[in-house]
């Protein structure tokens, strides 16, 4: 039974790892980037930029060190696979009860290459603002971003 959940443990710690490298050279990290925004390292939601930009050697680095810290917790066999299994299960959840326009900007900034206007007119939207207000949202997007890189 204990090598049975070392497994499972280990499939699911594979799955995680795998996972972790993707997303973070996935579209949507990519269009997040754009408004200063980032896919944060645990996969669990989204957070500030960090400015300057780490290079892909050192999150490569972060990336690995957060994977070889986590194979040790493989040991606990049945207990990783509840916890691990559980923040799959509760992301999925959390998902299921999001609005439909909610879900279609997510897929969005999945699947589609969006230019900093077009994210900017999607922040507009999801807000419930009128169109009109475009330029004024547009302005306090590029003052936020620019106020990262500052700090």
């Amino acid at each position: 039974m204990y090598e049975t959940g070392i497994l499972v443990a280990l499939a699911l710690w594979l799955y995680s790892t795998v996972s972790m490298f993707i997303r973070k050279n996935s579209m949507m990290e990519k269009n997040l980037n754009r408004i200063g925004k980032q896919i944060s390292i645990t996969g669990l939601g989204v957070s500030d930029m960090k400015y300057p930009k780490p290079t892909v050697g050192k999150i490569f680095a972060k990336q690995t060190l957060i994977a070889a810290l986590g194979l040790p917790f493989v040991l606990l066999s049945w207990l990783y696979v509840l916890v691990t299994g559980g923040m799959i299960v509760h992301a999925f959840i959390k998902d299921l009860g999001a609005p439909q326009s909610v879900k279609e900007w997510r897929w969005k900034l999945k699947n589609l290459d969006m230019s900093f206007d077009e994210l900017i007119k999607e922040i507009v939207k999801q807000e419930g603002l009128d169109e009109s207000e475009y330029p004024r949202v547009r302005q306090e997007w590029i003052e936020y971003i620019d106020s990262q890189k500052v700090n």
